[in-house]
């Protein structure tokens, strides 16, 4: 179960691990697709790790959240809900600067 609420704090709760995080900070033109956007980041982690949903390694769910939620957060960024879609690479470096670990899964 995942709770979100736009800029603020997001919950979750998957399997035996709960927790909340922060959403990024971000200059928000638009929000259309910020939720799609968190979505598709965590089923593209959760494809490549589906063990994380039956526990998996300690710390995982909240990696795989926390690239969600910079998914989420780029979007925001630009208008519409397709143009400002983020790659892989553009997610990776995105967490990096604001100092936060991403996985490669």
């Amino acid at each position: 179960m995942l709770v979100t609420d736009g800029g603020g704090q997001l919950a979750w709760k998957v399997g035996r691990h709960t927790g909340e995080m922060d959403a990024f900070d971000v200059q928000a033109i638009d929000t259309t697709g910020a939720g799609d956007a968190f979505v598709a980041g965590l089923l593209h982690q959760l494809v490549n790790e589906p063990s994380l949903l039956e526990g998996g390694k300690e710390g995982g769910i909240e990696e795989v959240v926390r690239f969600a939620c910079a998914c989420g957060a780029m979007v925001c960024q630009g208008p519409g809900a397709i143009d400002p879609q983020a790659t892989l690479t553009e997610v990776h470096s995105f967490m990096a600067g604001r100092g936060k670990k991403s996985i490669s899964l």
